[in-house]
């Protein structure tokens, strides 16, 4: 088993996170997945996939109503990140008990997410940061690895606009291209303040070819930590 891992999938709507997720899941289970004679793909291996917000809390549920009906977007002061940190500290701690199982935990959207749409609307880093309380025992987790998908807010766009369901308060153009900016500037944020572990991807390619950037990523941080 490979397990313990926390892994989570970040970058604007429509750059492929949860495909790719999906699509990594499937390499955890492939047993040809083999590195330096290690087996890192297993039938054996435990596999959660999970995303935020969740409608595990009020504060999630009340996140994925007002993102459907747009009201998001008119939320003044810290009502909203506060809402989204609420809700992940209450997820990690389903996801502790994962880990602590050795399971495999992917997560489509996380913290990286909160800091660049809140950052958007004109809340602090330093704010955001202190109140996910990550170096308390009950606070948020810092994952082993956030994949960032890097793509043009037009090209997102387009595959939002293919999509059949509707679509979401932040999928706007002026608002992706002002948050692919911004998560920019919270990875280097992020790195400086915790030495956090983020892999940036080109998400313009195809699926195939970021699911395989993503593996190798992986493989990496595998290497790093053996």
């Amino acid at each position: 088993m490979t397990g313990p891992l926390f892994i989570v999938f970040e970058g604007i709507d429509g750059s492929g996170k949860d495909s790719v997720m999906h699509g990594i899941a499937g390499q955890f289970c492939d047993p040809l997945w083999i590195l330096a004679k290690k087996k890192i793909g297993s039938k054996y291996n435990e596999i959660l996939l999970t995303r935020e917000p969740t409608a595990l809390s009020h504060p999630g549920r009340q996140i994925i109503k007002k993102l459907a009906d747009g009201s998001i977007l008119s939320e003044k002061g810290s009502k909203t990140a506060s809402f989204y940190i609420k809700d992940r500290i209450q997820h990690c701690r389903n996801i502790r008990k994962d880990l602590l199982k050795k399971r495999i935990v992917l997560c489509s959207r996380y913290d990286l997410s909160t800091y660049a749409y809140q950052m958007n609307m004109g809340h602090d880093f330093q704010s955001i940061y202190n109140d996910h309380h990550y170096s308390e025992k009950n606070g948020a987790l810092i994952p082993d690895l956030t994949v960032f998908f890097k793509i043009n807010a037009h090209t997102a766009l387009k595959r939002i606009q293919c999509r059949q369901n509707k679509s979401e308060a932040f999928e706007k153009y002026q608002f992706l291209h002002k948050a692919a900016q911004t998560y920019q500037a919270v990875i280097k944020l992020l790195k400086k303040t915790d030495n956090r572990n983020i892999a940036v991807i080109d998400a313009e390619n195809p699926l195939e070819k970021v699911i395989l950037d993503v593996k190798k990523q992986i493989e990496l941080f595998i290497i790093r930590q053996s």
